[in-house]
């Protein structure tokens, strides 16, 4: 994503370009297994399935997260210990810089045969009133959709991990896997590990989602 932008995933996505002859996406796989062969990364990190509780157990260094997960590890490792990073830019030339991954996760919606649309619809934009979502933001640590509301609408302390997430969000890019088909994502999730453990190349894991494309 850094490197390319969406525009060129979809693409390959839709059958229009091949992952394979995405060189952003292969150098980025290299660059993804280097990470892992060096020792950067734990070696059993394709199988592992309890980083997250020992990162708050103090025994990880880093761990990937989101703002959600702030308030787990502040109270797990006390605010003094715990401080958060931006994805470094991939190199100099990429067309997405000082980002961050996000957008809503979660949301609610109107189905399209309720007999109630219009009561349905001032029940969403209540929810989403600046007020409620000040109120909710006192018990949920994730970053407001929002635009009107300030670091200091939501009581964000100046130089806290809150109060930087919500000045990074205001430059985020959506969820790569959200905007891949289904067959597509599928192999991309469930083959990364072998791409990070050298049992599989960069080029090999390209291809497979070439074939993918189209499949229902």
């Amino acid at each position: 994503m850094q490197q390319n932008g969406l525009a060129p995933i979809l693409a390959e996505d839709n059958g229009q370009a091949k992952f394979a002859d995405d060189q952003a996406l292969i150098k980025t796989l290299d660059l993804y297994h280097e990470l892992w062969a060096k020792g950067y990364l734990n070696q059993d990190a394709a199988t592992s399935a309890d980083s997250q509780s020992k990162f708050l157990a103090g025994q990880v260094a880093l761990f990937p997260n989101g703002s959600f997960g702030v308030k787990d590890a502040i109270d797990a490792l006390g605010e003094e210990n715990v401080g958060a990073i931006l994805p470094p830019d991939f190199s100099a030339d990429s067309k997405i810089k000082d980002s961050l991954i996000g957008g809503p996760g979660q949301s609610m919606i109107v189905a399209k045969d309720t007999k109630n649309p219009e009561m349905i619809v001032k029940f969403l934009s209540f929810l989403n009133s600046k007020d409620e979502v000040l109120k909710f933001s006192q018990t949920q640590t994730i970053v407001p959709v929002r635009k009107d509301l300030t670091a200091a609408d939501m009581g964000y302390k100046p130089g806290s991990i809150a109060a930087d997430m919500f000045k990074w969000s205001q430059h985020y890019t959506f969820w790569v896997d959200n905007s891949l088909s289904g067959p597509v994502v599928d192999d991309f999730n469930k083959l990364l590990p072998l791409v990070l453990t050298g049992k599989m190349t960069p080029q090999e894991f390209a291809q497979q989602l070439d074939k993918d494309k189209g499949q229902k």
